[in-house]
């Protein structure tokens, strides 16, 4: 029993020996910065319909975004999502409330204003 336990330290402790130890990390091929990283630069428009002239590609386009099931149910999540973020934090504010009523009773043998009976 001590030799096999001996035999399997030395095989787990030959397992962590490393074979370079000379080892050097290479440079990176990434820049240091990032090109136009100088300067501001103008936003990107992302209207597809400025981008594809086609007009018969553009029909696609749109007729590919009106029936796909995953863009409409996005959709109607972020909805969903902003009327539920409306509902929450429209406890943050006061609240006013206001009621008016009215009764107004007449018994049988009895006039409006004179308690006499007849």
């Amino acid at each position: 029993m001590l030799r096999r336990s001996l035999i399997f330290l030395v095989l787990l402790s030959a397992g962590c020996v490393s074979l370079d130890p000379h080892y050097s990390t290479p440079e990176s091929p990434i820049p240091a910065t990032l090109p136009g990283a100088q300067g501001q630069g103008k936003a990107i428009s992302h209207d597809w319909q400025q981008v594809i002239h086609d007009p018969r590609l553009q029909q696609v386009v749109t007729i590919a975004l009106n029936s796909n099931r995953d863009v409409q149910k996005a959709i109607a999540d972020i909805d969903s999502a902003r009327a539920l973020f409306g509902q929450t934090n429209a406890s943050l504010f006061p609240t006013v409330n206001a009621a008016l009523s009215s009764t107004r009773s007449r018994f049988a043998g009895e006039w409006y204003g004179n308690n006499c009976r007849g």
